[in-house]
């Protein structure tokens, strides 16, 4: 649950020896500012200080929020961004925000671990953080590795189809999505 991924994701920034953190929500998007306010509620619970910060919707630069991080003397960014479910059903572009993060965290080289929720399982960040000097954390529901057996099997549908590669973001990483699509399809 989103309210279990913010608590999880305090405590694991608190048992790092982080004391000071930076939480970025768009406006008007409950599953941000809900993830948000979780992570900030645990976080402060276990005597920590969070800086909240919430940008409008279809930003496009995100240097002066990684700036106002960095001033404010944080530790880590948590930025759970996501589009809404109905935004994310007709535009796919739902981790935009994201790599724009990540863009701007990387050109500032300002040093400060991100952290997300299970949105920013994708392939998609992970290229976007390619070659870049950025650390990224998240919580998720399926990391590659925790099933061999379908792991294997999926690597070599993505391997046997140009087409189903190029969807899967261009390499062959197993995301958490995909583990529950094909859990889903054989429910169905």
């Amino acid at each position: 649950l989103d309210p279990f991924q913010g608590s999880v994701l305090a405590k694991y920034a608190w048992d790092q020896g982080i004391r000071t953190a930076y939480t970025l929500a768009e406006l008007g998007n409950a599953y941000d500012l809900g993830l948000s306010s979780s992570f900030k509620t645990a976080f402060e619970a276990l005597g920590g200080k969070v800086i909240s910060d919430n940008f409008p919707s279809n930003q496009a630069d995100f240097t002066s929020y990684i700036t106002n991080a960095k001033n404010g003397g944080a530790e880590v960014i948590f930025a759970p961004t996501s589009l809404s479910y109905a935004q994310a059903i007709f535009a796919p572009c739902s981790i935009q925000y994201a790599q724009l993060i990540v863009e701007a965290a990387a050109s500032q080289k300002v040093g400060i671990p991100l952290y997300a929720g299970d949105t920013w399982d994708s392939n998609v960040i992970l290229e976007a953080a390619k070659g870049k000097d950025v650390t990224i954390n998240i919580t998720t529901f399926y990391q590659e590795g925790g099933n061999k057996e379908f792991d294997e099997g999926f690597k070599k549908w993505l391997n046997a189809d140009k087409t189903n590669l190029t969807n899967n973001g261009g390499n062959d990483i197993v995301s958490a999505v995909s583990a529950m699509g094909y859990d889903s399809y054989f429910v169905a």
